[in-house]
């Protein structure tokens, strides 16, 4: 490629799909109205239009423009298309074929396909948590009657991949299943059952599981403790299926293959079907896919003589994936995936140099040196941003770990044909078994050694995108005198630290209600005068939400936690205060009907024939009543006379009836009407915030 005075030397299927994932990602946080987001995008649009119009590439930013507002276009498809079911929060009747299922201890989590709701039809799954029952499995088909919630892409700002992936738009909970028939299996299906079966009847359960998320990337099968020692050991990315594995499958392919004629040609007319039947068998994961499309690239540029750009290889098969699931910029997995082939592309030339001058080295030993250590450094920012922790073990681990898994791998691959044809022959699973068995021990004892573990502060997603930026300014792939790319890379980080710092100045709502939805049971964050207050029935749904909204940094603990239902068994890590209600007071017990100061507030106990009716909050004169979920409308009716009404009465929907007319200004129920006077509003989904300023009421979602 011929070098003119340029800045950046082009590579139009790169810059394309990265346009348009940031569009994608841009609309997101533009429909949040994500203030830092927005500004941070704009002005570096108004940059990169004056360096096009000063370098004058006028059609260049032109094509960059409109590849982002087709990014923000898919990303409103994508949503509305998601989100567009026939049926609200509710009781149905739910008929559906089950086509996954993951077991616990005591219950059993499935997806059901081909799904029928009150006897309509719709186009996309539901998950089903079942409890008390571990014997539903594949192919049957089950129907059951209970509340159904409708699932949301995002949930407090996370991305629901899992849901996306397998367009699940409703979840249930539920204890009782009428099964009414067995469907059969599909071909993806009935070839993973067979494959777990002669796995767990031929290897222990824990090497088994690790066989089984290996090859398809399901790691449901898994033990907490085995995640956790390959997450702390940097070796998490064994187990999800990604480009590694689809490296492994390629290569055995390639030998095995080596003898056909032509074979630069005919070779990938053969792998192709084959890589496309093993992304079907992995559901067609984003991280699979991108990689088979990248080695198919890759053949058929050697095919036709042409020379392989591997930016382009990877924007190429970038665009593909947005094709399928456009919303795949949003998935961890796709992210750790683009961003470990995007790091070889940037460090590997200078490690690859760097490990050359040191003589003594092997050949084999500089270049895997060299590798490692470029995938370590560039995925670092995502290892900060998703686990908060790393080990500075992990460069040896990976060193170690993933030729061994090399190995397994093939001898997986080449073992199991011939288990599945011949299943007497069994014994020969006990080699990848003993392979992988010692890559496990490595996990648990790297995992093991807490002085090497670095913790790490959460960052914003911006300070993430503007670090990948300054790699690649840094790198070979911008024509800059090295001067110049360190004073863009210094400004480009100036612009940004001062942007996240602005945005994580703390800001104090006076009065507001966010409310945390969790399969039917909502639980209420109060913040009243700047101190924010917990309101919760805290099960286990419940304090998996507290988790995450507590968690983030946009949010600060709460002064207190007050349970509704007087069990205290959950992690309150993110409460000062915990609180049950009862008839005697104690250390963390409020006494029923008696008056508490905390802070900025004070907090009553209501109950009213000897059982709890609600948590009465005043805050500088404005009362807000919490209702528990099984209160009686009469004892709500009487708790709101004694304190001649409350401007905020949060409560069940089973409360409200036209015969019983509450003196509140505001009625919230069910978490998603809000009442006042006869204005209703009934589009509330999901995760959302209620602001009251100089009496006027605002609402927005926070997911």
């Amino acid at each position: 490629m011929k070098k003119a005075s340029r800045l950046i030397n082009y590579r139009p299927l790169f810059y394309g799909f990265i346009a348009i994932a940031l569009g994608i990602f841009f609309a997101r946080h533009f429909l949040l109205g994500n203030t830092l987001i927005i500004v941070a995008v704009s002005c570096a649009f108004f940059a990169l239009l004056i360096v096009c119009i000063f370098t004058k590439h006028i059609k260049r930013i032109f094509a960059g423009i409109m590849a982002f507002a087709i990014g923000i276009g898919v990303f409103a498809l994508s949503n509305y298309t998601f989100n567009n079911t026939p049926f609200e929060n509710g009781v149905y009747t739910v008929s559906g074929r089950v086509n996954t299922v993951a077991n616990y201890a005591s219950s059993q989590a499935v997806i059901l396909d081909n799904v029928y709701i009150d006897g309509q039809k719709i186009d996309k799954t539901v998950k089903v948590f079942v409890g008390s029952s571990n014997s539903l499995e594949a192919g049957y088909v089950i129907t059951f009657t209970d509340y159904l919630e409708k699932t949301t892409l995002f949930t407090l700002g996370e991305f629901n991949n899992y849901e996306y992936k397998y367009q699940i738009a409703y979840s249930a909970s539920t204890t009782n299943v009428t099964v009414d028939r067995f469907d059969g299996l599909t071909v993806s299906e009935s070839l993973r059952e067979s494959v777990k079966n002669v796995l767990f009847k031929n290897l222990g359960n824990d090497e088994a599981s690790v066989c089984y998320a290996s090859l398809f990337g399901d790691k449901t099968l898994i033990s907490g403790n085995i995640k956790q020692d390959f997450a702390g050991s940097g070796l998490a990315h064994l187990l999800a299926v990604s480009g590694l594995h689809v490296g492994f499958v390629a290569l055995l392919l390639s030998f095995l293959l080596r003898k056909l004629p032509n074979k630069l040609v005919t070779r990938p007319l053969v792998m192709a079907p084959i890589l496309f039947f093993y992304c079907y068998l992995c559901s067609f994961s984003a991280s699979v896919v991108r990689a088979s499309i990248m080695f198919l690239t890759l053949a058929l540029s050697k095919a036709f003589g042409k020379q392989y750009d591997r930016l382009n290889g990877l924007g190429f098969a970038g665009f593909a994936v947005l094709l399928y699931k456009p919303l795949s910029v949003y998935d961890p997995g796709f992210l750790l995936s683009f961003f470990c082939v995007f790091s070889i592309c940037i460090f590997l030339p200078h490690f690859t140099k760097l490990f050359k001058k040191i003589k003594k080295l092997p050949k084999w030993l500089s270049e895997s040196l060299a590798l490692i250590l470029s995938v370590q450094v560039g995925m670092l920012p995502l290892t900060i941003y998703y686990y908060g922790q790393t080990t500075i073990l992990a460069i040896l681990a990976n060193f170690v770990c993933v030729p061994v898994f090399e190995l397994f791998f093939m001898l997986l691959v080449m073992a199991l044909p011939i288990v599945l044809i011949l299943p007497a022959l069994g014994f020969v699973l006990l080699a990848p078994g003993a392979v992988i068995s010692g890559v496990m021990l490595i996990a648990k004892w790297t995992a093991s050694q807490t002085w090497a573990v670095v913790y790490l502060a959460w960052i914003p997603v911006i300070l993430i995108v503007a670090v990948y930026i300054i790699m690649f300014v840094m790198s070979h792939f911008t024509d800059l005198k090295i001067t110049h790319k360190i004073g863009y890379s210094a400004l480009i980080l100036a612009f940004v630290v001062i942007l996240a710092i602005g945005n994580s100045l703390p800001t104090k709502q006076n009065l507001g209600v966010t409310v945390l939805n969790s399969y039917g049971d909502c639980s209420y964050v109060l913040e009243l005068g700047g101190a924010k207050y917990f309101v919760s029935e805290y099960d286990y749904y419940s304090s998996q939400n507290a988790s995450v909204y507590f968690s983030s940094l946009v949010h600060d603990n709460a002064e207190c936690l007050f349970y509704m239902d007087g069990r205290q068994v959950y992690d309150v890590e993110f409460f000062k205060n915990t609180y049950s209600a009862g008839f005697t007071e104690d250390k963390n017990v409020l006494a029923y009907n008696k008056l508490y100061y905390f802070k900025n507030i004070t907090v009553s106990a209501v109950s009213i024939d000897l059982s709890l009716c609600g948590y009465m909050f005043d805050y500088d004169g404005y009362k807000i009543f919490v209702c528990h979920k099984n209160a009686d409308k009469y004892h709500v009716l009487s708790a709101l006379n004694d304190v001649k009404g409350v401007d905020i009465l949060i409560c069940s929907s089973d409360i409200i009836s036209d015969d019983v007319l509450f003196d509140a200004k505001y009625i919230l129920s069910d978490g998603t009407n809000i009442t006042n006077g006869n204005e209703i509003n009934n589009t509330l989904i999901g995760n959302w915030t209620l602001n009251i300023e100089n009496d006027k009421l605002s609402m927005r979602c926070i997911d």
